[in-house]
């Protein structure tokens, strides 16, 4: 919840480390992220808007997922890999590739 004047608010999620990125599937009713984390590792949750329900999709040891898009349509959650300088796709058997050829410009702060 936020007042008009942004002096109050919810917490729809707490505990979730460096978030790096925030997308909203407003259709299904749920909020996704990346985080990276020294000591519990890089990771693409979910959970839903209205809070509860937590799910991790990913544990991603060794790689540093940032900005997601959600397709909710089609089921395909999309995150940008900082350190293959990647893109990646994983769809609701929450199967994940990587779709485009290293050495594309992501625009990300380090």
């Amino acid at each position: 919840t936020c007042s008009a004047g942004f002096n109050s608010f919810t917490t729809i999620v707490s505990g979730i480390g460096s978030v790096r990125g925030i997308a909203v599937d407003g259709l299904n009713g749920w909020i996704y992220w990346t985080s990276s984390d020294q000591g519990t590792g890089a990771r693409i949750e979910r959970a839903r808007l209205m809070g509860g329900d937590r799910q991790t999709l990913f544990v991603l040891p060794g790689f540093n997922p940032r900005q997601i898009t959600i397709d909710p349509v089609e089921g395909k959650v999309y995150w940008t890999e900082l350190e293959l300088d990647a893109v990646a796709r994983c769809n609701r058997e929450r199967r994940y590739t990587f779709i485009l050829k290293s050495h594309i410009f992501i625009p990300s702060v380090r």
